[in-house]
């Protein structure tokens, strides 16, 4: 999320009372994330993450859903568990989509 915020924060300038938005066009250079990493490695790097989380919560909510099998887990658990790793892969999904957007890169 961070690399998300530091790709908004260096494409997009908060305006003062009473003017209207200023988006600065995204610079192949310009820093995000981690130092010395521009706005297309940290987009990369957000893909990436989005990605992996796919992949984690189809593998996660198998897991989870034979552990409710063995009785090693209630339902009600499961449940939780497995919606929570849904929302954080929408959010690291929509924060890499978002981000993608402000940098006027249509990855």
């Amino acid at each position: 999320m961070r690399t998300a915020v530091s790709v908004a924060d260096e494409d997009a300038a908060l305006p003062s009372f009473g003017e209207s938005p200023r988006v600065k066009p995204a610079s192949p250079g310009a820093a995000s994330g981690a130092p010395g990493m521009s706005t297309v490695e940290a987009l990369v790097q957000l893909k990436h993450y989005a990605t992996e989380l796919s992949e984690l919560r189809r593998a996660h909510r198998s897991a989870t859903l034979s552990a409710v099998a063995n009785g090693t887990l209630t339902a009600d658990a499961a449940i939780v568990r497995v919606d929570t790793v849904r929302s954080l892969e929408a959010l690291a999904h929509h924060a890499w989509r978002s981000a993608a957007h402000l940098a006027g890169r249509g990855d």
